[in-house]
């Protein structure tokens, strides 16, 4: 049955509801999500507004309702060539959020299902647990060091593949990967090796690891990670930028929800523990850029709350800070500094390297030194 193409989608839903909330008209809303191939109607949103439409779904939280408009087309096109603008984030990567709790959260990214290959990657999933469950049940005595890496992949699993996240699939399967890869190498040696397994250990893992390929080569998501590659000096200049943010980002961890904090630490565990190797490679690109996304979103959380607090005052505040440097803001006093206001000015120095090595867009380096300035 073919896609309604006019329908709203649920996160379109949510954002309407919390736009509502902030007291925008029914006739401004309806701009934001205008196609050329669908009109919103006010009658749409009124029926939101009312509760006879997404009457279960919750309103998006502020940080999703501010990074939408600042994104958008419509703000974009009226955007001055001197306002600040943090540029979006890296969807080939875990997308972090801020709740309204100010929590770091994730944005879901669940495996893609569609019509064509619904029933075909759902039974791959299904598959996919049952391996790695199996492997897991030969015990840590066979596995030895893997068998942490195997509980990770248990733990990524869930049930129902709607709950599961498609980056933490990837980077737990790719550990594996990366094990068996290593263990066909060692295992041409008759030398005792590390890397090597017992054959019916191996033999699992590479059981495993096929349907891992296969599986993930029926998600879009999955194959664009899949696809990530690193030059020698991009992997050296990665793995330099991960060890001076990890301290930072296993701070930010302990301001996180549970299925952040296991993303955040999944990334840190596998950029330091990536082997030389495409493996490896994309690990840790994988890790740098979701750990990008981290430190993006804090940064625009703690901004766009000091240009709220600020008010009607901002624009001209920023303009004169830029033109006469941050000695300028040493007045200004806000009463309540943002949350993550502490953690950035704490870890300025490390973030600033961080994003020297792996952001092309000066802008972030540049906000994250107005807040330090003003905080």
């Amino acid at each position: 049955m073919p896609k309604n193409n006019n329908r709203l989608e649920d996160f379109e839903v949510a954002l309407i509801k919390n736009l509502l909330n902030r007291g925008m008209r029914n006739a401004d809303i309806q701009f934001y999500f205008n196609r050329p191939n669908r009109r919103v109607n006010n009658g749409r949103i009124s029926e939101i507004k009312g509760g006879v439409r997404g009457e279960g779904i919750a309103p998006a939280s502020e940080h999703e309702t501010d990074e939408f408009i600042e994104t958008h087309p419509l703000t974009v096109s009226e955007r001055k060539a001197d306002d600040p603008w943090l540029p979006a984030r890296n969807k080939i990567a875990t997308v972090f959020t801020i709740t309204n709790d100010d929590l770091i959260d994730i944005r879901p990214d669940p495996p893609t299902l569609n019509e064509e290959i619904d029933q075909s990657a759902t039974a791959f999933y299904g598959e996919l647990r049952r391996k790695v469950s199996d492997l897991q049940h030969l015990g840590h005595n066979n596995l030895g060091e893997l068998s942490q890496s195997v509980d990770r992949f248990c733990n990524a699993l869930p049930s129902e593949i709607g709950a599961a996240s498609i980056t933490l699939i990837w980077s737990c399967g790719n550990t594996l990967r990366a094990a068996l890869r290593s263990h066909n190498n060692a295992v041409q040696s008759i030398d005792p090796h590390p890397d090597k397994l017992e054959h019916g250990c191996a033999a699992k893992l590479e059981d495993v690891v096929e349907t891992f390929n296969i599986f993930i080569a029926t998600d879009i998501k999955g194959r664009a990670i899949d696809q990530l590659r690193l030059g020698p000096k991009e992997r050296a200049e990665y793995d330099e930028a991960m060890k001076l943010i990890s301290p930072a980002a296993e701070a930010a961890s302990h301001a996180a929800t549970n299925a952040a904090e296991l993303q955040i630490r999944t990334h840190i565990n596998n950029a330091a523990n990536a082997r030389a190797g495409i493996d490896g490679d994309q690990a840790v690109a994988l890790s740098s850029n979701s750990i990008q996304n981290l430190i993006i979103s804090t940064i625009k959380d703690t901004f766009w709350k000091i240009r709220k607090t600020i008010g009607k005052d901002f624009s001209d505040l920023w303009k004169t800070s830029r033109r006469l440097g941050y000695t300028t803001l040493g007045a200004v006093v806000i009463n309540k500094y943002p949350p993550f206001a502490k953690f950035l000015k704490t870890y300025a120095p490390e973030i600033s390297q961080f994003l020297e090595l792996t952001s092309q867009n000066p802008i972030v380096k540049i906000i994250l030194d107005f807040i330090t300035a003003i905080s």
